[in-house]
């Protein structure tokens, strides 16, 4: 309170001047602040106070506050109401229920009972925060966890109640949004099932099987919605020129992103497609390299052998005729 003390006795002493109203709310949190408050109303005379000045304080019961500003005010207490009705007459005394706007925020010209299930909802609710509240004062024998089930949380059900919506969707189950197209068939199916079952058996005195059909088909007929009026919604709900340009702005944006997409797909294919074809022609001349190599080698060995071969005949043949001169010459 240290930084709002002084803007709070600012705000004091200018209202006393112009004549306007001044509400502290929580006054048993700024202990520290007081006495200043106590100095600040001690100070206030009518004669140099507007008439028409008032000065609000709201405090929980605390031992700090100034005896003196209780003594010299008027004071007003608000306490918890005791008893279901009580708890219902307080609830639908506060905002938001005590907002006509709110109350038949739900109301629909062409659903007239959209508006008495919103108040039943509504009642239920009310009904059953008072009784969370005066449960409470059971002490454990009404709960064995004191439940904070306070008129914020109530307000805040409030507004969530209202913006339920009145069509339930597959995905408030976690369901896929298909799922419904198969419970209208089972629907459906068990529908002309039963009205199947009344050709025969009917038992309305005169009336023959025909006539019950009829008679169950008028009937569902009646229970069935009334159409949508699009030209009213239309009329209500214009389609703008803005709208429909940042529709096809989207789209562009959207057939752009598609080709970029497919564009670079096709560019990574061909590089692949290109990396691949080099990989393979690399390692076919690597084989064919090869192959030539030990071809190359063969043929040397071969020829060396010949060569050999040949160095062998004619060392063969030398020694021979070194032999037979030898023995001539004997």
């Amino acid at each position: 309170m240290s930084s709002q003390g002084p803007i709070a006795a600012q705000m004091i002493r200018q209202a006393t001047e112009e004549g306007s109203w001044v509400l502290l709310q929580n006054c048993h949190l700024a202990v520290s602040w007081m006495n200043s408050l106590e100095k600040i109303c001690e100070e206030l005379s009518p004669e140099h106070v507007s008439v028409d000045f008032r000065l609000w304080l709201t405090s929980y019961p605390s031992p700090k506050f100034p005896v003196s500003v209780l003594q010299n005010g008027v004071k007003m207490t608000n306490e918890p109401p005791t008893g279901l009705r009580q708890n219902l007459l307080q609830s639908y005394l506060n905002d938001p229920i005590s907002d006509e706007t709110f109350y038949g925020g739900c109301s629909d010209m062409r659903k007239p009972e959209k508006e008495s299930n919103f108040t039943k909802l509504l009642f239920g609710l009310c009904f059953f925060h008072a009784l969370v509240q005066e449960r409470r004062k059971f002490g454990p024998n009404g709960w064995n966890i004191q439940y904070g089930f306070n008129e914020s949380d109530l307000r805040i059900s409030m507004r969530q109640l209202q913006q339920l919506p009145t069509a339930q969707y597959p995905e408030v189950f976690g369901m896929h949004e298909n799922v419904d197209i198969s419970r209208e068939l089972q629907e459906t199916k068990e529908l002309f099932n039963s009205i199947l079952l009344t050709e025969g058996r009917s038992k309305g005195g005169n009336k023959g099987s025909d006539a019950a059909v009829a008679t169950v088909a008028k009937d569902i007929l009646a229970k069935l919605p009334e159409d949508f009026d699009i030209e009213a919604a239309i009329r209500k709900y214009p389609v703008t020129y803005n709208e429909i340009v940042v529709v096809v702005v989207v789209v562009v944006v959207v057939v752009e992103v598609v080709v970029v997409m497919v564009v670079v797909i096709v560019v990574m294919a061909a590089v692949v497609a290109v990396v691949l074809i080099m990989v393979v022609v690399v390692v076919v001349m690597m084989v064919v390299v090869v192959v030539v190599f030990v071809m190359v080698v063969v043929v040397v060995m071969v020829l060396v052998a010949v060569v050999v071969l040949v160095l062998v005949v004619l060392v063969v043949a030398v020694v021979v005729v070194v032999v037979i001169v030898v023995v001539v010459v004997e």
